[in-house]
This record gives C-alpha cells, structure tokens and sequence, in this order.
C-alpha cells in the first residue's frame, strides 16, 4: 500500500467500507488433518463497478473475485468483491481508520485480533487459550456485524 495517500482517499474508501464493505474474521478447518480451526482477518468492499474496485486493488493491494455468480443475483447486475486479508490489511484499516464512522468499533475489534494473531505466529501448535481467545474475536466482530454486540 502507498502511504502517500491523501485525505481525501482515505476519506473516500473509509466511507465505501462503511457503506459498501465488510470486515469479518473467518475460522475453519482446510485440512483435514488439521485438529484446531483457523483463524484469519478478512476485509472487503463488494461493488457493481468494475473499476472502483480494480482501483482498490492497483491502489492497496488484495484480490478481487466475482460475486455475480450467486444464485439469489441472477436477476441482477455483476457484481465483484475487492477483498484484503491478514496482516495485508492492516496498514489499509490503520489509514482509514481516522476517517470510519460507522464500522469503527468492528476496525478497532479486528486490529485487535490481527495484532493477536501477530503475537503467536510462532508457536508450532497453538494454545488452547488462544483457540479460545480467537473465537471470541470472530464471535464479538460477528455480533458487532449484527448490530448486536459492543466493542468491548
């Protein structure tokens, strides 16, 4: 990501990820060999124009893919999903974050869990209590998702 992005961007994308976008923490098991779910930071912005969102990704990076195959938008015009994930997507969230009104608590929740997963990268198996801990993450942003929950 350029770090010479003004104002008015940051201001801009701040405001298509409140209205347009989403910020979720996935978890699952994508190995079968594998004994403890997995945890990882998505953040996205889903758009019929094609190229806002090539700009998002010649702009902060990520990868786009095409939502217009869904059963419930054959009806409906194409749509593609600019996406950013992990540790990618923390110095977007952190420029933007100044400038977010409504998902605010969910970018501070979802710094939080990346800044977490950060922390433990090295340990080869990880601790049940950070099992734990990461499932309270997804579940607290998955409430804040649903207007349901609270940042803290």
């Amino acid at each position: 990501m350029n770090d010479t992005h003004d104002v008015a961007v940051l201001a801009y994308v701040a405001g298509l990820l409140d209205g347009e976008g989403s910020i979720c923490i996935g978890s699952g098991r994508s190995r079968s060999d594998r004994v403890a779910p997995s945890y990882w930071l998505q953040v996205g912005i889903t758009n019929t124009d094609r190229s806002l969102i090539d700009w998002l990704l010649a702009t902060f990076g990520g990868h786009i893919s095409d939502n217009s195959h869904a059963p419930s938008r054959k009806n409906q015009r194409p749509c593609w999903a600019w996406r950013i994930m992990g540790l990618q997507a923390v110095p977007f969230l952190e420029a933007i974050q100044p400038y977010v009104r409504v998902k605010a608590p969910q970018l501070c929740l979802a710094l939080d869990f990346q800044r977490h997963m950060s922390v433990v990268r090295a340990y080869r198996r990880v601790p049940a209590a950070h099992l734990v801990l990461r499932e309270d993450f997804r579940q607290r942003l998955q409430a804040l998702n649903r207007g349901t929950g609270t940042a803290d």
